[in-house]
């Protein structure tokens, strides 16, 4: 491919990558912007929105509560007010009472008053049913099993909001709103009840401007759609109009999701609009937002496009006058020099840039080319006289033939040839009669670089030497030779001989000393050697141990000693006065003291062990030890003395506990009498009370609920420690569990402006354990946390394991110290870290929490930092294997 098409090629490639490159950056701007302006505008009417809603039922909330405090409403003669209890339809008429009609005046006014509102009505412990208009149907009704009954009953004193659910008059959605009436005992004797219509939330949603334009649906934290710009949905479930919108919806997760629904690529953005978990979600066709980018991005590619062609055209212009023509100048210079060989030869171009640049350099190394062809000629010539003045024997010889081409001085004198002589040589010549057929066979594989090794070599005289040759192919005069240079080792071999010698009076000591002595080797243990003494101690023969390993033979008494042996040598590189035992062939055990060290022998890695005798030693040490044990008998009889004590005393423990946790209901029953008393006291039910009088009654009955919850901690570890607790085990919704706890101490957080936060992993549903323990543990573990936290937030984490839940309770309190978190769970411990000081309690809040979390079959951790907080988790099996 020639250079212009080359170019051509490339400025295009590059020309395309631009445009592509920057039309995608352009594109993935545009519609980052374009997506980021339209969640914005959603979450701000979404905000605006959720204001309306929280407004709304906070109104309506009041209302309930304003219901709920009516003197009449609160009537408890309700036993000849409406029941439907035994209605029939046929035959029922309404007969109500003078204060019935009353009632229901009071409801219907306020139906007729708020248009928002479908109906008002209360329910009676008795099976009483009271509303503000009568029933379409008067058929059998009980207010007490339906669920808006039992949900306000279930939670006295608080306003409570139903799940929505389809009018049955109309094509609207009501909601519920309940409360429980209350008697000053604390007993619920019936419920008042609001429901609303959400008819005007799809007529505010047409009112959503968003660019492009979107659906928007409002759905309920159970899926059931509030409201919605599609016809026909309102009171449905979502999975009618999108099972795919409906699983993202169940993620609870805010933000933006891409969908496909119907065939259609759709982007969902989702937002919490009220503490309902309500989702305000709009769909928007991905089409559209493509549609309003797709401009903008095709003129700017086009208008690129255009740019970079004509730059292109330029660049291809000024390349061909300002680098190609002068290039195929370069061109046919150096193709001449190439032909003729001329190095005088020099290319002519003046241009002051890169390619007269290149010419120059091209001069410069036809020049140096010169130069080096004459330094070459005077480095074969140096190389020659090395050849021939190196010290070690040199000779060349022919591949094929292996007749001796060439040698150098130190050659000639060490072999004692004369140069004629030697030229007339073949290189088999200068080897034994028995190893010429070796050498021969070798040759031929030899290739580039080579160590040949060690061999024998026979010098005009006929005296034989030891030599070690390396050798490597060259080329002479024209021929495929190997250039070779020899060392003489005769003197090193023969210093190797001394050193067998040396090696021989080793052996000697080898045997003679006193202690057993084994040479093995490392890779298999195999024992190379042993000494006489090693055959004495152990009645093994030299024969039935060659080959053969310390386990094969069954040396050691016990596998341990070897193993920790070996370790100490690989770790240390030797051992030593290690005890260990060893068996003989008779089967007797023999204690010694074992050594070693890893040594080479022959090249390879070798231990060299001595084992010493200390039978005897071992027998005279046992024989000190048997005159202590009278001593050790001394002991044990006063330890087992000790031991009866101790169980007398845990006896004594257990009748304790066992007599508290039998006397719960007579210590409870009297406190619950005076705080029952004292609050009929302070309602002026026997006469008024002066304000004195009220204070110190006040007094008495805060101090009897403190003393009455201080007797249940007692009792609740007495009847734990005496085995008398009772946990029972059904299934049940933990998230509800856990928002209900949240509910009871969220007044207690906020008196003291901590922030109180709950994260539950959406995967957490029901499990299988006692509900009113798992509630009494949470409450605690947060009611402690908020307790001994004055500024900050605490933090409630629940996420599952493969067959478990974990919760966290986590705060930024006055945290533990290290020292204390041992004594954290003792029963009757309050740490001294200054909390007795400022709070109150028994110290048992904790340690119940540690029993019943066992008993459920958990397990319970703490993590403190003195000065920043403390993090409580435990782990509750989802379906625990059911106990005895």
């Amino acid at each position: 491919m020639r250079l212009k098409t080359k170019l051509l090629v490339l400025l295009s490639s590059t020309a395309a990558f631009i445009v592509l490159a920057f039309g995608g950056i352009i594109y993935t701007r545009l519609r980052h912007e374009r997506l980021t302006l339209v969640q914005e505008s959603i979450s701000q009417q979404a905000r605006d929105f959720g204001f309306s809603l929280k407004s709304f039922f906070t109104e309506v909330e009041g209302n309930v509560s304003a219901l709920a405090d009516n003197e009449l409403v609160r009537s408890r003669d309700d036993s000849r007010f409406t029941s439907f209890l035994h209605a029939d339809e046929d035959g029922f008429e309404y007969n109500y009472t003078e204060q019935e009609r009353k009632i229901i005046q009071i409801f219907n006014t306020h139906r007729l008053t708020h248009r928002y509102v479908n109906s008002v009505y209360m329910g009676r412990e008795s099976g009483a049913f009271v509303r503000s208009h009568p029933r379409e149907r008067p058929t059998r009704y009980d207010p007490r099993e339906r669920p808006w009954y039992i949900l306000a009953k279930a939670t006295p004193g608080e306003v409570m909001k139903t799940d929505a659910y389809p009018s049955l008059t109309t094509r609207d959605v009501n909601i519920g709103v309940v409360k429980a009436l209350v008697d000053e005992s604390g007993t619920v004797f019936g419920v008042v009840g609001i429901d609303v219509t959400l008819v005007n939330l799809t007529d505010y949603m047409h009112s959503f401007k968003i660019r492009p334009a979107g659906t928007v649906f409002l759905v309920d934290q159970n899926g059931v759609v509030l409201a919605s710009q599609a016809h026909g949905l309102q009171g449905k479930k979502i999975e009618q109009y999108s099972p795919a919108l409906a699983s993202v919806l169940r993620r609870r997760d805010a933000g933006v999701a891409s969908l496909n629904i119907r065939g259609q690529k759709t982007l969902l953005f989702c937002q919490s609009v009220t503490e309902q978990d309500w989702r305000l979600s709009v769909l928007v066709p991905v089409a559209d937002i493509e549609r309003q980018i797709r401009g903008p991005i095709l003129w700017t590619v086009l208008s690129l496009s255009a740019g970079l062609v004509l730059l292109s055209i330029l660049t291809l212009s000024g390349l061909h006058l300002f680098v190609i023509h002068p290039l195929k100048r370069l061109t046919r210079e150096t193709d001449a020099i190439g032909r003729t060989a001329d190095l005088d030869r020099r290319v002519e171009i003046r241009s002051r840039d890169e390619i007269g640049d290149l010419a120059d350099s091209f001069n410069e190394m036809v020049g140096t080319l010169r130069q080096s062809k004459t330094l070459l000629q005077e480095s074969e010539q140096r190389y020659r006289h090395l050849f021939e003045r190196n010290p070690a024997p040199m000779l060349i010889y022919e591949r094929e033939s292996l007749q001796i081409l060439a040698m150098n001085e130190a050659f000639l004198r060490h072999y004692g040839y004369a140069e004629r002589e030697a030229l007339f040589l073949h290189l088999p010549d200068l080897f034994p009669e028995a190893e010429r057929d070796q050498i021969v066979a070798l040759v031929p594989r030899l290739s580039g670089y080579a160590d040949v090794g060690e061999w024998h070599h026979r010098r005009k005289d006929g005296a034989l030497i030891t030599v070690v040759a390396s050798s490597h192919d060259i080329p002479y005069q024209g021929r495929m030779a190997r250039i070779a240079v020899i060392t003489d080792i005769t003197e090193r071999k023969q210093a190797e001989d001394a050193l067998r010698v040396s090696e021989q009076k080793f052996m000697k000591a080898f045997h003679a000393t006193p202690d057993a002595i084994v040479i093995s080797r490392v890779s298999d243990g195999v024992l190379l050697d042993v000494n006489e003494v090693f055959l004495r101690y152990t009645g093994h023969t030299r024969e039935g141990v060659r080959q053969r390993s310390a386990v094969d033979l069954g040396l050691w008494a016990n596998a341990g000693d070897r193993e920790r042996y070996i370790s100490a040598v690989r770790a240390e590189g030797r051992v030593r006065d290690m005890e260990a035992a060893f068996v003989t062939t008779s089967g007797t055990v023999l204690d010694g003291l074992v050594s070693g060290e890893g040594i080479e022998v022959d090249g390879e890695a070798c231990l060299l062990t001595i084992i010493r005798d200390i039978t005897e030693r071992k027998r005279i040490e046992a024989e000190l030890e048997r005159h202590r044990l009278h001593l050790e008998e001394l002991v044990a009889s006063r330890t087992a003395e000790l031991a009866a004590a101790k169980e007398r005393a845990e006896s004594a423990d257990r009748v304790k506990s066992a007599f508290l946790a039998t006397m719960s209901h007579e210590l409870r029953t009297p406190l619950n009498s005076i705080i029952g008393f004292t609050g009929l006291l302070l309602q002026g039910l026997a006469g008024p009370l002066n304000a004195e009088q009220s204070k110190q009654l006040h007094m008495v009955k805060d101090s009897g609920r403190h003393l009455l919850a201080l007797i249940n901690d007692v009792l609740d570890i007495s009847k734990i420690e005496a085995g008398q607790i009772e946990v029972a085990s059904a299934p049940f919704d933990l998230p509800e569990s856990i928002h209900k706890v949240v509910r009871t101490v969220t007044p207690l957080a906020d008196r003291k402006g901590l922030q109180l936060i709950v994260r539950i992993a959406p995967e957490v549903s029901r499990v299988t354990s006692d509900r009113r323990r798992v509630e009494q543990i949470l409450l605690n573990l947060l009611s402690n946390a908020i307790k001994f936290t004055e500024q900050g937030h605490v933090t409630l984490t629940v996420e599952t394991l493969p067959d478990a839940v974990r919760i966290a309770v986590a705060d930024t309190g006055i945290g533990i110290k290290a020292e204390d978190l041992d004594k954290l769970f003792e029963p009757f411990r309050q740490l001294d870290t200054g909390l007795t000081r400022q709070h109150e309690g028994t110290g048992l809040g904790l340690t119940i929490c540690k029993r019943l979390i066992e008993r459920l079959g958990g397990e319970v951790h703490v993590e403190s930092e003195w000065g920043k907080g403390s993090t409580f988790r435990f782990t509750l099996p989802i379906h625990p294997e059911r106990g005895p």
